[in-house]
């Protein structure tokens, strides 16, 4: 097995402390640079404030930012490693995500198409998933319900270094995920953590 430990506080510690809103995005930048060279999949791009942050952090990686509407107004393709697609990612071929080493699924939120495509790539996908506002029962009732039924080995991210709404992380294949939080702060705010196994 191999071992992928958070570190809370450390993550905590590089953040902007006058900028909250940029704890999660630093969590992306973490991670990322966990995989620097390997392959970083974005389903949702919305702004593309998430893809930029993988860029940040693993500016050797390859980063694909996938979203099923043309969105004008993002210019993430001016950064070097930043590819994106105009495409469904239920329709992309499940086996390619064998070659992913992170994805992050920031679709819909209402809860079966994110199921659907974690039926499709569990056969295939050996790296660590990243999906947020998985824990705010009444702004996402289907996506709370989904990430709750998910029976693998998971882990919500405490809210001080996350998406306000929550941030879970799902281990495929040899991996699995330690959450230290020695050092850090209790956190803050209406969600919870809690940490799941399956």
């Amino acid at each position: 097995m191999k071992t992928l430990t958070i570190p809370v506080n450390e993550i905590l510690e590089s953040c902007d402390k006058d900028r909250l809103d940029v704890y999660g995005y630093k969590f992306y930048e973490w991670i990322a640079s966990k995989f620097n060279g390997g392959i970083i999949v974005e389903a949702g791009t919305l702004k593309g404030r998430s893809a930029r942050s993988f860029s940040r952090g693993a500016p050797n990686s390859l980063i694909i930012s996938y979203d099923k509407h043309y969105r004008p107004w993002i210019k993430i393709e001016l950064f070097d490693n930043i590819i994106t697609k105009i495409a469904d990612i239920n329709e992309i071929g499940p086996e390619w995500f064998s070659k992913v080493d992170i994805i992050y699924l920031d679709i819909n939120h209402h809860g079966p198409e994110e199921e659907t495509f974690l039926e499709r790539i569990e056969p295939h996908f050996k790296g660590i998933l990243i999906m947020d506002d998985i824990n705010d029962p009444d702004a996402y009732p289907g996506l709370y319900k989904m990430f709750q039924e998910v029976t693998r080995e998971k882990h919500m991210l405490p809210n001080t270094i996350c998406a306000v709404r929550g941030t879970g992380v799902i281990p495929y294949g040899d991996w699995t995920v330690k959450i230290d939080e020695e050092g850090a702060p209790e956190q803050t705010g209406t969600w919870g953590r809690q940490r799941y196994r399956g």
